[in-house]
């Protein structure tokens, strides 16, 4: 880990975890073709290993839910909480066809859940589900009464980039920036109404089929949905770096914003040629033919990957927002930006952007998760846990608390991690072994 961090905890595992039993049901396709209604232009994200967390009864209970890479078309729900000892039973449901990287899980009434999946051919599977998973264990097919299905192909035929959820309602960002929700809870798919779209072009421009005057947003690249003040806001992310809010209740648009990444804005390039020197200041992205054979595409912008929303106070007028930008596709070259969303809540709501107030740079490790709470961030890596305060007493930057993963901890004790390089490794051995005075350990640690 990085010397900027402070260790401060390894990962360790859960007592109990090594009983645990998941129960298999399966999904049937009878009430929808899915060879038929898949379309070739029309494809969810591949889920490609996903989780997700959702929180629900009283006491608080945690749900994971998870798809395996190696099991595309399964959905697990692992149950923990940390009140009570490690469950023994877990479900896992079989879905006829493979899932998309979306998948939400809600509290209906106590003990019963909706869960929403996706698939990748637009198939949107919505399930009532019991939280005793033991009453499934006589059950090999899923009961129909308590399942509903329907095909987004149906409401267009251009392609999903994201999707989320809550209770009652289905958002997804498409290919062409447009944002459409589906009224879950108040309509059925077939009814009038079901689906709205939130868009910027009059109903003269849809009328016709026109591109509205306004400002022309590239795909959606990840969308968030929360409820502030009563409202339900979705937070939209373009991926040319249009940021805007809407608020769902009256589909406006009550925020927009170009975000520009202060860790690369104004970067200087140099580059170096026989008989030639060129220097490059610039923001967006610059295109420069030296000759007809030689191109060079260069981006001050980075790509935009994730967006995440945090926790607010029911009072509070600041929401914190964090941005996952990644350069290139080499590791160490991504960086999460955290922001603060100013909100004034009057008659009609103001919002304004504040500068970056945190630039996390991934030095060692990729980024697979965030959790953003108001006032600090949690990035998990594939190199372990790491934390970082939002605000600093005294204007002092303290250091970020990291949470080592067992496999990286027992790699340190082995000298075998990246610090330790093979030569270092081999010498250490040799010096060990020809030691006359640990003669006596070498067994020990050549079985270590």
């Amino acid at each position: 880990m990085s010397s900027k961090w402070r260790w401060a905890g390894t990962e360790v595992p859960i007592i109990g975890s090594d009983s645990f039993k998941l129960i298999e049901i399966s999904v049937s396709s009878s009430s929808i073709n899915v060879q038929s209604q898949s379309h070739s232009n029309f494809i969810a994200p591949r889920a490609d290993g996903y989780a997700s967390c959702a929180l629900v009864g009283d006491p608080s209970l945690h749900l994971i839910l998870r798809i395996r890479e190696s099991l595309p078309n399964s959905l697990d729900l692992l149950p923990l909480s940390f009140s009570k000892p490690f469950p023994i039973l877990g479900l896992r449901i079989n879905f006829p066809c493979k899932l998309s990287s979306f998948a939400f899980l809600f509290e209906l009434t106590p003990n019963v859940y909706s869960l929403c999946v996706l698939s990748v051919s637009g198939i949107v599977f919505i399930l009532k589900l019991s939280a005793n998973f033991s009453d499934y264990e006589a059950y090999p097919i899923f009961p129909q009464e308590d399942l509903l299905q329907f095909n987004l192909v149906n409401y267009g035929d251009i392609p999903i980039t994201s999707a989320t959820a809550t209770s009652g309602c289905l958002v997804v960002g498409r290919n062409d920036g447009s944002v459409a929700f589906f009224q879950l809870a108040t309509h059925h798919p077939t009814a009038p109404g079901f689906v709205q779209e939130l868009r910027d072009d009059s109903g003269i421009g849809r009328l016709w089929g026109l591109m509205s005057r306004g400002r022309v947003v590239g795909a959606v690249q990840d969308l968030v949905i929360t409820e502030v003040q009563g409202k339900k806001l979705v937070y939209v992310l373009h991926s040319g770096g249009i940021f805007r809010v809407w608020d769902l209740s009256s589909r406006s648009r009550i925020f927009s914003h170009t975000i520009t990444n202060p860790s690369v804005e104004g970067n200087v390039y140099r580059f170096s040629f026989p008989e030639l020197q060129i220097k490059i200041c610039f923001l967006y992205s610059l295109k420069l033919i030296l000759s007809s054979h030689i191109l060079f595409h260069l981006l001050s912008g980075a790509p935009f990957v994730r967006l995440w929303v945090g926790e607010t106070n029911s009072d509070s007028s600041v929401i914190p927002l964090a941005i996952w930008y990644r350069y290139t596709s080499e590791v160490g070259m991504e960086a999460i930006d955290v922001y603060s969303l100013q909100c004034s809540w009057g008659k009609e709501p103001i919002l304004s952007l504040e500068p970056s107030m945190l630039n996390v740079p991934m030095e060692e490790g990729s980024c697979i998760d965030v959790k953003l709470a108001s006032d600090r961030i949690w990035i998990l890596k594939d190199s372990g846990l790491v934390v970082h305060n939002l605000f600093h007493k005294d204007g002092l930057v303290e250091e970020a608390h990291c949470y080592v993963l067992q496999e990286e901890f027992v790699a340190d004790m082995l000298f075998q991690s990246s610090e330790h390089p093979s030569d270092d490794l081999l010498s250490i051995t040799h010096s060990i072994v020809t030691s006359p005075k640990v003669h006596d350990y070498t067994d020990a640690f050549v079985a270590l």
